[in-house]
Parts: C-alpha cells; sequence; structure tokens
C-alpha cells in the first residue's frame, strides 16, 4: 500500500521562457538606442586637436555615460525591477548633478528616455509577477494525480 501513495514537492513553471512581446523588447531596444545616442556626444573630442593618447582618454570620459547606460542595461536584462530602479535612479541623478547648468531642454533630452525605459522595465516586472513559478505538491494515488497549490 505504501507504494501506492507517493507524494513529493514539485515545481511548475506556467511558462518556460519569458514572452517575447513588446513590454519585454521596448525598455531593452531604447535602452540600446539611447546608448548610441548618448556615444554620439562622445566624437566631438576629435575636434579638440589633442595628441592620441589624450584624444583617447578624452574618448573614454566621453564614453563613461555610455557604458554606465549598458551596465544598468545588463543588470535590468535578467532582473527588470531592479534594471528599472536604476534607469529612473540614473535620470534623478542627471538632473541633480546639472541642475541650474542648463536650459528646461536639456532637462528632458537625457532623463526622459531614462525615465520612459525605468518605468517599462518594473512595468514588465509587475505583469509578469503573476506568472512566476509556482509550487504545486503531487500526490499520486491508485494511478491519479492530485495537484495542491502551496501560497
Amino acid at each position: 500500500m505504501r507504494d501506492e501513495v507517493k507524494e513529493g514537492l514539485e515545481e511548475e513553471e506556467e511558462f518556460e521562457e519569458k514572452p517575447k512581446g513588446t513590454l519585454y523588447w521596448a525598455p531593452r531596444i531604447l535602452a540600446i538606442l539611447f546608448a548610441i545616442f548618448t556615444s554620439l556626444f562622445a566624437l566631438n573630442v576629435f575636434e579638440g586637436g589633442y595628441n592620441f593618447l589624450e584624444e583617447i582618454a578624452a574618448l573614454l570620459i566621453h564614453l563613461s555615460p555610455t557604458c554606465i547606460i549598458l551596465m544598468a542595461l545588463l543588470v535590468a536584462w535578467n532582473w527588470e525591477e531592479i534594471g528599472g530602479i536604476i534607469f529612473i535612479t540614473l535620470g534623478l541623478l542627471y538632473i541633480y548633478l546639472v541642475w541650474g547648468h542648463f536650459t528646461f531642454l536639456n532637462y528632458i533630452i537625457i532623463p526622459a528616455p531614462l525615465f520612459i525605459i525605468g518605468y517599462l522595465f518594473v512595468l514588465y516586472s509587475i505583469k509578469t509577477a503573476k506568472k512566476r513559478k509556482k509550487k504545486h505538491i503531487k500526490i499520486i494515488f491508485k494511478n491519479k494525480k492530485f495537484k495542491l497549490k502551496i501560497k
């Protein structure tokens, strides 16, 4: 009789892969495009008349915001909620650091895409939170399966 009853804890996934819809790809593509946009500002280094080593150093300094954006994207790719918070924080940090130095348009061009990207990552994280792994107890009794959900 003991052989006929088996109990076990089993994990089931409602989906094996993340859905690859618009809400999944939009913040990732926007972050890549924004990184390309910010890297364009580094091209003015070559107009300065520096020697080769100075140009390389200036180029690396001008590309540091792009590297920060790409690192945030790497985090957000796997952990959307954390990455979204990082992007929103980068937007707020930009506003804090340059407040009073530029016109109003500069406060829209740089931080607004960061806020939008961060919001989209957080929104995707909230939408998929309900579809993550659920645990079930699987009971087999005389070749009949019963599942009990554990919350």
